[in-house]
């Protein structure tokens, strides 16, 4: 049903994205009801830039009622952390992009949003990739968990 409708969409606007690949990155096969489709895309992207969001936002700015976010923090050097942020920033400049999406509330804007975070996607991703595995990896090293304990308390 979604399927459907989206290519019922692609042929009045071309330029937007195939859709087993919006589907692949975003999971658009998901979505319940096809009414509204372009917001619905618009919303499942949203999801996967807000997951990224906020992990990167833990390592810039730690949450210090968090165990988790001060340890992970900690494994980061300055110039990693300025890495982090160049990425945070342009994740930020396409969800920000997608609200005012919201009220603007016209197809093209919609379609033109779709297709250019469709394409950027990939690369922001992999972007993220050495981050979160360094997130994972913190977690194998145990020398900084008794500094961290100290200094919470």
């Amino acid at each position: 049903m979604v399927k459907e409708e989206y290519e019922t969409l692609k042929k009045k606007y071309s330029n937007l994205p195939n859709y087993d690949k919006l589907d692949f990155e975003f999971e658009i096969s998901s979505i319940e009801k096809p009414q509204f489709l372009l917001r619905r895309i618009k919303e499942k992207i949203e999801e996967k830039l807000e997951l990224l969001i906020n992990v990167l936002s833990d390592i810039l700015q730690p949450d210090t009622g968090s165990f988790a976010t001060l340890y992970e923090c900690n494994h980061f050097s300055e110039k990693e952390k300025q890495q982090t942020l160049e990425l945070y920033k342009k994740l930020m400049i396409k969800y920000r992009s997608l609200l005012e999406a919201h009220f603007i509330l016209e197809d093209l804007k919609d379609v033109e949003l779709i297709k250019q975070i469709t394409d950027e996607w990939p690369e922001l991703r992999k972007q993220a990739i050495p981050v979160i595995t360094k997130l994972k990896q913190c977690w194998h090293a145990n020398h900084q968990a008794k500094e961290i304990l100290n200094y919470l308390g």
